[in-house]
This record gives C-alpha cells, structure tokens and sequence, in this order.
C-alpha cells in the first residue's frame, strides 16, 4: 500500500471570460519520511498543488489517497504548513504564535514545555515572550515553522518558505531545515523556484510544467552537499533541462 497517492489530480479555475487548468492531471506517490521539493516555473501549478494538500482548496478531479484511505474536508491529511511570509499574528507572543493551532484556551504546562522545546529545536530559546516585530525575517520564519511543527503533523508542506529572505540568512535556514528534517522523523514537501536550493535539501525533485510532472528525479546524495560535485552539477542540469521550454 502506497503511503500517500495523487490520482488523476484536476484543478480548473473559472474567471471572467476564461477557464484556466492550474493542475492537469497529477500522478504521484509519495514516500514517507522524503524529502519531496517541487520546482517549476510560475504558473506551473506548484502552490495549487500544496493548497489541496493543505486542504485549502478542492480538486476539481481526482483524489487524494493516505495510507489507503480517501481524503477530504471531513478525513484531511495531517500536516502544517509555512508560507512564504510567516503571517504571525503581531498581537501574540512567540509562544503564543507557536501554540496557536491549539488557541483560545489557557496554556497548560504540557503545552508551554511543547513550546520551549520547540524554541530550543529552532535555535531561539529565550525568545518565548518577544513579539513578532522584535524578530529579523529569519527569526520569524522560524516561528511559523514552529507553528506548523506544533501539532506534530505527518506532513510538512512549505511553500517558498524562504523565498523572501536575503541570501546569507537564507542558506542558514536552508541547512537548519535539512537538520529538523533528519532529526523530525517526518515527511517535507516543498516549492522553490531556486534548483540549487532544491537539489541541497530535497531527496528527489518533482518538476511541474503547465500543471503537469514532467520529471521526478531522485537526488542521491549525502547531507550536507558539495553544489561543485560532479554528481551535484550533473542532477542540476537535468532539473534545468526539464525546466527548459527549448
């Protein structure tokens, strides 16, 4: 039994005087515990992908299988998800942002201990009590993966989630997910425009070309990766080639 199953995935938007197929047919199975990063050029379908997984829009056909059952909005697929700009609500704490699947309520010790854990996985310990516009953008984006992580889901969907980040503090962030990935016990799966980056932290590459796979391609390489390997520059020009409309 396949762990988790695309069948046929269909996703058509209406506008005003046209409709447009953002997904045309998706086929995939998906591994636990890959690291899954989906590229492709804008439009391709890459975010229209994660937001039904997330369960933030419907196919229009096609389904969703996990672990041999059929998902929907009544039987959703576990996972948390980090967009590109982390959304945390500026009236809460950082705690408070990292706890809030599980807000309104009081806070029980069970959940604060959750919390400073947390904090201490992502490197920001001590930061419990700051407020959100106290944080640099890295720091930030930190929080809302801790967000995500805090209701232990299966699945970790990230859609460009460092995509907004210079580049120093956005190579930090790259190696410090690959770190929680190995360490996590869980499934990622990630958008990126940047094939360098998806090649140093996925285990395989799905390229989406008008809302079709048009590779998937394995990444057998150990952490953390050498980008002037042989074997690193050759699966970065096949990813490219796969890209390439020529």
């Amino acid at each position: 039994m396949s762990w988790l199953k695309i069948r046929n995935l269909k996703k058509k938007f209406y506008l005003e005087d046209m409709d447009v197929d953002a997904l045309n047919g998706i086929d995939l199975e998906i591994e636990e515990g890959g690291f899954l990063v989906i590229v492709g050029r804008s439009g391709s379908g890459k975010t229209t992908l994660l937001r039904i997984l997330a369960g933030l829009e419907c196919e229009t056909e096609g389904e969703i299988l996990f672990k041999g059952r059929k998902c929907g909005p009544d039987s959703p697929l576990p996972v948390g998800m980090v967009f590109q700009e982390p959304r945390l609500m500026p009236w809460l704490s950082v705690e408070n942002n990292i706890l809030f699947p599980f807000l309104p309520g009081g806070i029980s010790g069970e959940l604060h201990q959750k919390a400073l854990d947390i904090l201490k996985m992502l490197g920001l310990e001590g930061y419990e009590n700051a407020m959100p516009h106290q944080l640099s953008g890295g720091m930030a984006q930190r929080v809302a993966l801790g967000r995500a992580l805090s209701c232990d889901p299966e699945i970790v969907l990230m859609d460009e989630p460092l995509g907004a980040l210079d580049y120093f503090t956005r190579r930090a962030l790259q190696r410090e997910l690959v770190r929680i990935y190995l360490h996590g016990g869980k499934t990622f799966l990630m958008v990126t425009h940047d094939v360098g980056e998806a090649l140093r932290m996925g285990t395989r590459v799905l390229v989406l070309k008008d809302g079709k796979i048009e590779a998937s391609i394995p990444v057998p390489l150990e952490y953390p990766r050498d980008r002037h390997s042989e074997t690193f520059q050759s699966l970065l020009d096949e990813v490219l080639t796969a890209l390439d409309d020529a």
